[in-house]
């Protein structure tokens, strides 16, 4: 972002899902799109200029 400020006054966020298929933890449930199920999983936040050139990914447990 500091190598291109210009491309960073306008960011795109996209969240995927990805679905939890373990027995170690317990995570909140989120509904998944393709199997129009709410199930155990994360989402990934992809942090993105308006051009596509990715910045961050984030990647944690969250739920109220």
């Amino acid at each position: 972002m500091q190598s291109a400020p210009e491309q960073a006054s306008i960011l795109y966020i996209d969240g995927h899902v990805r679905v939890y298929n373990g027995q170690q933890t317990k995570l909140p449930r989120h509904h998944v799109a393709r199997q129009k199920l709410c199930l155990r999983a994360t989402t990934d936040y992809w942090v993105n200029a308006m051009d596509g050139q990715p910045f961050m990914v984030i990647n944690k447990a969250v739920d109220r």
